[in-house]
């Protein structure tokens, strides 16, 4: 009698235990269709934003078809021109608001900042660099053209090259070692000229710091271009014993680029 009623009770509770599986996969297919409507909705919100900031961008755009100018080769104390032409491509005015450069020898005209390109015109962005002071190797300087208005429109400009000084010496450090207090010793550098310099040529000028040095210079008057200086430097006796140091410096009469110095180390024995 016991086991018929459990029987008869398992009848009745299945019924309900299949629908409530049911109901409970019914459950999970609407959260996941929950689910996979909002990704698509996200999706179609997300793309018609991208869009339309594009849209934006490109109502609101420049071009300039050299961004980055290349001068190459230059020296140390040469003035560099350059014009970046510029195009307004969008469907709008633009008003230059501002634009920044990176140091003082890159100079822009401040006259541009607050002109208003229209749609399809073109301008000129003319760049002024100045290479005095520099040291030599890869330059390179950013200049950050930046226009009026929302969203915020920058245009990023660029000039790089390499710099190399117009004058070199062969050795930029001249070391006397181990010389007696009452010896004449001498030692020999040469001094390069590899460009032009502003002015013609240059009758260079040369002096020592220090009077326990003088120098001999063997082929005096201008040098061309390519051409080669050669100086002698001697020592002065009597010399104290221990270490010394000296400059050499050379000098043009015309260009106020200078040439550099050379170091010279002077070390007497007891």
């Amino acid at each position: 009698m016991i086991e018929m009623q459990e029987t008869q009770l398992d009848a009745v509770l299945k019924p309900d235990k299949a629908i409530s599986r049911e109901r409970t996969r019914q459950i999970d297919w609407s959260n996941w269709l929950i689910w996979i409507s909002a990704f698509a909705l996200a999706a179609v919100v997300s793309r018609n934003g991208w869009e339309a900031f594009q849209q934006h961008q490109r109502s609101r755009s420049v071009r300039c078809d050299l961004p980055v100018f290349d001068f190459g080769e230059a020296f140390v104390g040469d003035i560099i021109d350059h014009s970046f032409h510029v195009i307004n491509v969008s469907r709008t005015s633009l008003e230059i608001g501002k634009i920044q450069v990176s140091c003082g020898c890159t100079t822009v005209a401040n006259e541009l900042e607050g002109t208003v390109i229209g749609p399809g015109e073109a301008f000129d962005i003319p760049v002024k660099l100045t290479l005095a002071g520099v040291d030599d190797g890869e330059f390179q300087r950013p200049v950050d053209v930046r226009f009026a208005g929302e969203p915020t429109l920058h245009l990023k400009l660029r000039l790089k090259g390499r710099v190399s000084n117009r004058w070199s010496w062969s050795k930029e450090t001249v070391i006397f070692d181990g010389i007696r207090t009452d010896e004449v010793a001498s030692r020999v550098v040469e001094l390069t000229r590899h460009s032009r310099v502003p002015g013609g040529q240059i009758p260079e000028k040369f002096a020592v710091s220090k009077d326990f040095l003088r120098l001999d210079v063997e082929n005096s008057g201008s040098i061309e271009v390519g051409a080669t200086r050669r100086l002698k430097i001697m020592t002065v006796p009597p010399l104290s014993p221990g270490r010394h140091e000296a400059i050499i410096y050379a000098s043009g009469s015309v260009t106020s680029e200078p040439i550099p110095p050379v170091r010279i180390i002077l070390i007497v024995a007891e």
